[in-house]
């Protein structure tokens, strides 16, 4: 996911700083066709590594000089600018992708995605993240040598957006530091992609400012920011094949920093202007429903609670071995749903979220089991999550009809089918599931 996707996705999620760049504000609001010194062009005109060094420099001090104006905060130091091959960005997502997102975490975050049946058990994952973060990178800003680079096969008239963009990036690098703002949670994604989601959420709001100001208007007034970037990249993902043949669990999880992200800042920005949003870099929101409900995060704070992973029920039996524990908080746990069911009802069955802890184990012949428990701010927040998830269960695995399983709680629920138990159960505001493969064991949780 940033990119990416799941483990350690906050390596990776200023990669993708200048996607929407060329599927948004390029498309909708349709920038003149100038060069960076504001001579007309021709239409499709790329660069040149040899004529645009000079230019690029000179422009990247004007759109930076103009971005730092409209964020009312100043640079601290002039930014270097490079142009980049399509293969040159190429090898350098490769080699990102090998220093910062090892093989092993790859295929455990793999392996949860196909277990959540956010994606098929026959996708290559490493080759449609490479592929699908080559296609949509048109620049970035590296903050390790603190360098603007443009994609040379991007049209002259389109690079100013992007630019936009990225030098908002290196304007948060001079004042807040960008690794460390992405450096990641230990152990907790939810948390981490909920920081990314501010510093994406303020790059796009920017480039949308810088579009949008020439033309007597503001992203600040944009009715439904996230609808409208949606239906945007709807009608410019014909221009990427990849990013239209992904599962959507691709397509949400790019989008999610970007867009979701923008809407929390347009709702501080709205209340406290650009010099609020320093604040939110020195109390970053802690949960990715902070984002999606911003008022969440603003007094009185809405804090997710801590879920301590309960160990694997003993009744299911065998010897697993947890090879994976994070969050997947309220955004990952909509997808989910969405996957199944509706739109509507898996956001709404997301929504009350207070917490939880994912584990996924590995039996001793390859056999997996997913296992979470998770709290909701109250009981018929759990109740609606419960009736839901059993839904999904139904439409994910067949037909089984549910067992009453023995206990105490309000509510148990037992399935099996040929090679899966389910077991889900609700007490009071805690809900627990399991998801396992047990290679004809027939352990009862």
């Amino acid at each position: 996911m940033s990119t990416t996707i799941i483990h350690r996705r906050e390596s990776f999620n200023w990669l993708l700083a200048g996607f929407l760049a060329i599927g948004g504000p390029a498309v909708f609001a349709n920038p003149p066709q100038t060069s960076l010194s504001g001579k007309p062009v021709a239409v499709g005109v790329a660069w040149s590594h040899e004529s645009a060094a000079d230019e690029l420099r000179r422009s990247a001090d004007t759109v930076l000089a103009r971005v730092s104006a409209l964020r009312n905060l100043h640079a601290t130091n002039p930014v270097e600018t490079g142009v980049r091959s399509r293969e040159e960005i190429r090898r350098y997502v490769l080699a990102r992708m090998a220093e910062e997102y090892p093989a092993e975490e790859l295929d455990l975050d793999r392996r949860l995605l196909v277990k959540l049946g956010l994606i098929p058990q026959s996708l290559d994952y490493r080759g449609t993240l490479v592929r699908l973060l080559t296609e949509q990178v048109a620049g970035y800003y590296d903050p390790k040598t603190r360098t603007l680079y443009v994609a040379d096969w991007v049209p002259v008239e389109e690079q100013l957006p992007v630019m936009a963009h990225e030098l908002a990036h290196a304007l948060q690098d001079q004042h807040f530091d960008l690794d460390k703002l992405l450096e990641g949670v230990e152990g907790n994604e939810d948390a981490t992609q909920a920081h990314v989601a501010v510093v994406e959420g303020e790059g796009l709001g920017l480039m949308l400012e810088y579009v949008l100001e020439p033309l007597g208007q503001s992203f600040l007034n944009i009715p439904d920011i996230v609808r409208m970037q949606k239906d945007q990249m709807a009608d410019a993902s014909q221009s990427f094949d990849v990013f239209r043949r992904v599962p959507a669990f691709f397509q949400e999880a790019l989008l999610f920093p970007y867009v979701q992200g923008a809407r929390f800042l347009q709702y501080h920005v709205r209340r406290h202007g650009w010099p609020g949003v320093d604040r939110i870099y020195a109390d970053l929101p802690r949960s990715t429903e902070q984002i999606l409900h911003p008022e969440k995060y603003a007094p009185p704070r809405d804090d997710p609670t801590h879920v301590e992973p309960p160990p694997l029920p003993s009744s299911l039996g065998g010897r697993w071995e947890r090879i994976y524990r994070n969050v997947l908080g309220e955004f990952m746990l909509r997808l989910v749903l969405a996957e199944f069911l509706e739109e509507y009802p898996a956001r709404d069955a997301a929504s009350g979220w207070d917490g939880d802890s994912v584990q996924l184990y590995q039996g001793p012949d390859g056999e997996l089991a997913l296992w979470i428990r998770s709290v909701w701010d109250t009981e018929p927040d759990a109740v609606e999550f419960f009736d839901a998830y059993q839904n999904l269960i139904r439409l994910k695995y067949g037909p089984a009809e549910p067992q009453e399983a023995p206990g105490e709680a309000p509510a148990r629920r037992l399935w099996r089918t040929e090679t899966e138990t389910l077991f889900l159960e609700r007490v009071g505001r805690r809900v627990d599931l399991l998801e396992a493969t047990l290679q004809g064991q027939s352990s009862r949780p």
